[in-house]
């Protein structure tokens, strides 16, 4: 198994690199983020995924162990993920998370701001499921440290808190100041909201 690729970055287009290493070319399908990546020419160290199917064998490339750990969690340990794995359901993995990035930064910067503009109004984003809602917490936590842990907060069912997290919602000057809701939010707040479509998936 390869675990991680260090070498010269040779070519890049969206969703793919290919990383020279001693005059072998190696070509992976990798997050689109042409941003985090050096710039043609440069090294590189990319940590590597190897996928194998019956009629393909695919290489995916991570700029940090966490995510291709979390790749790897996904669709090795699953047991209810085929071995086949479709080419589009790994495209949906991989790009998800950027879309998630790209609409957590945009409603950071064009959201609705109280106190003079300074703060974002409370604000509530729909997830498409529990596993969606907490991968937006995640990702809004390591976009904005700075944030801190109660600043975005999942609220559904699967939380055992919810209902007073709710409550602390509702108060314009407690936390969360972000909710991230499948089906408890619909109706019944009583606060001034900026309403975020849900990151697709």
């Amino acid at each position: 198994m390869i675990s991680y690729i260090k070498g010269i970055l040779e070519d890049m287009s969206p969703g793919m690199v290919v990383v020279d290493n001693h005059g072998i070319g190696y070509q992976m399908m990798v997050p689109m983020r042409g941003e985090s990546f050096p710039k043609i020419g440069q090294e590189i160290k990319i940590y590597t995924h190897m996928h194998v199917r019956e009629d393909d064998v695919s290489l995916f490339g991570f700029l940090s162990k966490e995510e291709k750990e979390a790749f790897d969690d996904e669709f090795d340990d699953d047991e209810n993920v085929e071995k086949d794995i479709p080419n589009t359901a790994v495209n949906r993995w991989l790009f998800n998370k950027d879309t998630i990035d790209l609409v957590l930064t945009n409603l950071m910067r064009e959201g609705l701001k109280v106190e003079g503009g300074d703060k974002l109004g409370k604000t509530i984003i729909f997830a498409r499921n529990s596993k969606h809602a907490k991968t937006i917490v995640e990702r809004f936590q390591k976009l904005f440290p700075e944030k801190g842990s109660h600043f975005i907060k999942q609220i559904d069912y699967s939380i055992k808190e919810s209902e007073h997290l709710i409550e602390q919602f509702e108060e314009k000057d407690k936390m969360p100041q972000i909710a991230v809701s499948v089906d408890m939010l619909d109706t019944g707040i009583d606060c001034l909201l900026y309403t975020s479509p849900s990151p697709r998936d």
